[in-house]
């Protein structure tokens, strides 16, 4: 290691010295300030304390013997509070491992809070609930107070969007009131009530098309992913079977020309092998079946449209 430089402790010092040699210079605006808040003197680093996260539980007290029915069916409760320690903590010499690099000793802890853990699972679980759009703007900075949020009632809020930290904020609301309730039954609860809404906003969206089409609206094919998917597999389909027939025909014209073809031979299109006409005409033969079954399917509709 290096020697330590503490220009920076002497740099008033040597301001002084350079007064004294010079009276005609001015003195520097930041010389009182430097004297009434000097820099620190001591060299060590003190390691960063582990942020302590709240845990706050309701369990059930035990039945005392002479329990009435009353207290048998409504239970005494008790809310406990305790104190969870995520960050670094001092352990003995004799059982520390070494984790992660030395030089990250003094950097400070992160902050973690209970429902950080809801969040990660919640969005592990549901990846494509981060694409949907959402407004994290918010108009006071106080929305709960000012829509009155009340998790008791549900997962369901006025003037909140659903979404994950819906599924959070129910669950953590479950786990501090709910007595003797586990993480993984409150975090099952807040989804059932989720997908619950979840399934009945997809129902009403599809009545609403249904009941636009009805009326005369005309949606394109990109509106209905299922729709768009199948008019591309067909588009493929379509593709592999006219280079199929392409090189099924190559192949009897090389044969009756008595011309010798090696063993393997690129396509027409240079970017497919050639095909057996043996090993393919199965194949050939069920496609003309499914293409006649398509046409007899489609022949009323076609002779209704008319």
């Amino acid at each position: 290691m290096g020697r330590l430089n503490l220009s920076a402790i002497r740099h008033r010092s040597r301001a002084l010295a350079a007064l004294d040699s010079r009276p005609q210079m001015r003195t520097p605006s930041w010389m009182t300030a430097l004297a009434s808040i000097p820099i620190s003197q001591p060299l060590l680093r003190q390691q960063p304390t582990a942020h302590p996260v709240p845990s706050t539980r309701t369990r059930t007290l035990p039945l005392p013997p002479e329990a009435t029915p009353e207290m048998k069916l409504n239970p005494p409760t008790e809310t406990v509070s305790t104190l969870l320690h995520h960050g670094r903590r001092h352990t003995p010499k004799s059982s520390r491992k070494r984790q992660g690099k030395r030089s990250r000793l003094f950097q400070p802890v992160k902050i973690e809070y209970e429902e950080d853990h809801i969040r990660q699972m919640f969005y592990k679980d549901h990846p494509w609930e981060l694409a949907r759009p959402r407004i994290v703007q918010e108009q006071s900075g106080d929305d709960a107070g000012r829509y009155g949020w009340d998790w008791s009632t549900g997962i369901e809020q006025p003037g909140k969007p659903l979404n994950g930290e819906s599924v959070v904020h129910r669950t953590l609301y479950l786990l501090e009131n709910e007595p003797d309730i586990t993480l993984a039954h409150a975090y099952t609860k807040a989804r059932r009530e989720f997908y619950a809404i979840r399934h009945q906003e997809d129902v009403t969206r599809r009545i609403a098309v249904e009941e636009a089409t009805h009326t005369g609206a005309v949606y394109p094919d990109y509106a209905d992913p299922i729709v768009s998917g199948m008019r591309r597999e067909d588009a493929a389909f379509a593709e592999w079977r006219s280079w199929a027939i392409r090189e099924r025909e190559l192949k009897v014209q090389g044969r009756s020309s008595g011309a010798p073809s090696p063993a393997v031979r690129r396509g027409a299109t240079g970017d497919r092998p050639e095909l057996d006409e043996d090993a393919t005409r199965p194949q050939m033969d069920a496609l003309d079946a499914v293409e006649a079954q398509k046409e007899s399917t489609n022949a009323p509709a076609r002779a209704g449209s008319r």
